[in-house]
């Protein structure tokens, strides 16, 4: 009797099995499942190939980060030039102007030996003597950049020296060319130069300077920062004192 149920249940386990293997609908429902499962492994794949891309892009960006701060640490230690304005804009002046006295009675001792040696076309490094108001002033101009209209150098008034930087613009003058009249062709170059910005007794001048083969002089102002201090500004030709 158990062995006739015995082989009853083994029957009837084969018969379950080969039903399970060889029905239709088995195998459409596996066929589904596996196509979810295709379905379900792409979409992880297209997330962790986004995942990588950003991970990449960030790793680009770091990169270029590092460059950055590399590029600012190995960049040149500010010089003495860089708290000078750089918007050099004319100080609106509080004060009447201080007329420049007679260059004839306050005549600037200029030291010849300090004379910028101008290299190739830079036609502004120069030495230039005039007056500030009351006082004697040395203006040296020791860079000028022809391709950005950019000049640099310091002023001497009394013991003081002071640093300036900045642009210039050019225009042509024709002269009468007169006989009876010594009135030649020049360039003027109008000059806006700014000190440091670290007192407020500082300032910007602003210069028209005449030159051509035959003289270099020119005039202008200088007004401090803070609008209290406002002077003219006489510059002779130190070369041919009657120009």
């Amino acid at each position: 009797m158990k062995t006739t149920i015995t082989i009853y249940l083994i029957t009837v386990f084969l018969i379950c099995i080969l039903t399970s293997c060889t029905n239709p609908e088995n195998n459409k429902t596996s066929e589904k499942e596996l196509g979810l499962q295709k379905r379900e492994l792409d979409l992880k794949q297209k997330e962790l190939d986004f995942k990588e891309k950003e991970l990449k892009e960030k790793e680009e960006t770091d990169i270029k980060k590092n460059e950055l701060k590399e590029n600012e640490i190995q960049a040149p230690k500010p010089t003495k030039l860089n708290n000078i304005n750089s918007e050099l804009n004319m100080p609106i002046a509080k004060v009447p102007l201080t007329k420049a006295a007679d260059v004839r009675k306050v005549h600037p001792n200029c030291n010849e030996a300090n004379a910028p040696h101008a290299e190739g076309n830079t036609p502004l490094m120069d030495m230039y003597c005039g007056v500030l108001g009351q006082k004697p002033i040395e203006i040296y101009i020791t860079s000028q950049n022809i391709s950005t209209n950019i000049v640099s150098g310091y002023s001497v008034v009394g013991n003081s020296r002071t640093n300036f930087e900045g642009k210039y613009t050019s225009r042509i003058k024709k002269g009468s060319n007169r006989k009876d009249v010594l009135d030649f062709d020049e360039t003027i170059y109008t000059l806006i130069l700014g000190e440091p910005t670290t007192t407020n007794k500082n300032g910007v001048f602003k210069l028209d300077l005449h030159i051509n083969d035959t003289w270099r002089n020119g005039e202008g102002i200088w007004t401090s920062y803070d609008g209290m201090l406002y002077r003219e500004i006489v510059i002779y030709d130190r070369l041919n004192p009657d120009f």
